[in-house]
């Protein structure tokens, strides 16, 4: 499952996805919104916060569904 899929079924606004993940600053969901590849921008999360992605989706997001997605976004 993707991160972007994973924040929809759970009905998660960006911002509050961020928050969940215990990001802080003016807006959690800047970084959010690029991991799950649907800024301008996309980016894949540092190793910290990709044990806290696989924690806090409690598996249902697998670090080669990260990746997997991550790398079919951005090759061109």
């Amino acid at each position: 499952m993707t991160l972007e899929q994973y924040r929809k079924e759970k009905g998660l606004s960006y911002y509050r996805f961020g928050q969940i993940l215990g990001l802080n600053g003016q807006n959690p969901g800047t970084s959010v919104q690029r991991w799950c590849l649907k800024a301008n921008i996309k980016r894949f999360p540092n190793p910290t916060m990709v044990k806290k992605i696989l924690e806090v989706t409690k598996g249902k997001v697998k670090i080669e569904d990260l990746y997997k997605s991550w790398w079919n976004e951005t090759q061109v």
